[in-house]
């Protein structure tokens, strides 16, 4: 909360709340006590998303958020965020984790060497041709129990 810390360095009870409701989302409250040096890189990358998530800004730029998390946690953490556009939030995301941009995004970008290339739902966009040739691969998309997954299919 280190925007909202005043001159002195106090928190605030509403600092302290929004502290441990982050700690409660990013499932960390267990290892609060614990110094970021000893956490795993999984365990680290949720401390980052908390503090993030503590500040309690209308927009978060994630890069890479699941990079080094487990499947379960992945799937946590953008529940979550899904929860937090619900509310009014805007969450930008950059990732190359396709089966997680197909699951939980509204809109994909897709971009390749710099430059926007598409611009649509997750369907259009990883089922183009443009991202076959972004990406290398032959990717065929399936639609099971209304969640969509893409499968790499050949290089």
């Amino acid at each position: 909360r280190t925007l909202f810390v005043g001159r002195f360095g106090w928190l605030t009870q509403a600092d302290g709340r929004a502290v441990e409701r982050a700690l409660r989302e990013m499932d960390l409250v267990g290892l609060a006590h614990r110094r970021v040096e000893e956490l795993s890189g999984g365990e680290r990358k949720r401390v980052q998303i908390a503090r993030a998530l503590a500040q309690e800004a209308r927009m978060l730029i994630l890069d890479e958020p699941t990079a080094h998390l487990d499947i379960a946690y992945a799937i946590e953490l953008f529940t979550l965020l899904r929860r937090l556009v619900a509310a009014g939030r805007t969450v930008v995301v950059a990732s190359h984790e396709l089966w997680v941009l197909a699951r939980f995004c509204d809109r994909l970008l897709l971009l390749s060497r710099g430059r926007l290339v598409l611009d649509g739902s997750p369907a259009q966009v990883l089922g183009s041709r443009a991202c076959a040739r972004a990406f290398g691969v032959r990717l065929k998309l399936i639609r099971t129990q209304g969640i969509l997954s893409p499968i790499v299919m050949t290089r």
